[in-house]
């Protein structure tokens, strides 16, 4: 029988350390997945400019601020891959998001409210 994380000296802040690190992994993970998906060469469709967005010799390709993108489509035009109606996966930036306004309650200041005599006597009673 092992020990317990709980039975040894310490053993709840490793245990604690370990989540922390393997959440950290997971989210690594998870943005170079993200990062992997658009590259030099690659092109990016915009619907919102009607524009084509690619990499040139002298600067990378460059995404507006603020941008919204999908996973697309786009068919083969020639060859056998006309034929067999393949299609192809590409980026396609379909909006430009906007900041949210903040909530009403952020915007209003709290009212004040005034505060009560909270004098306490010898038997902690107000």
């Amino acid at each position: 029988m092992g020990l317990d994380w709980f039975s040894v000296p310490g053993g709840l802040p490793a245990r604690r350390q370990l989540r922390r690190l393997r959440r950290h992994r997971r989210e690594e993970a998870r943005r170079a997945r993200h990062r992997n998906d658009l590259n030099r060469s690659t092109p990016v469709y915009d619907l919102v400019r009607r524009t084509v967005h690619k990499a040139t010799d002298g600067q990378p390709l460059v995404i507006p601020e603020e941008a919204v993108i999908v996973a697309g489509s786009r068919a083969i035009t020639s060859g056998p891959g006309k034929d067999w109606g393949i299609s192809l996966y590409t980026p396609v930036i379909v909006s430009i998001a906007t900041p949210r306004p903040t909530p009403k309650s952020a915007r209003r200041p709290t009212p004040l409210i005034p505060q009560q005599d909270r004098t306490i006597n010898q038997y902690g009673h107000r």
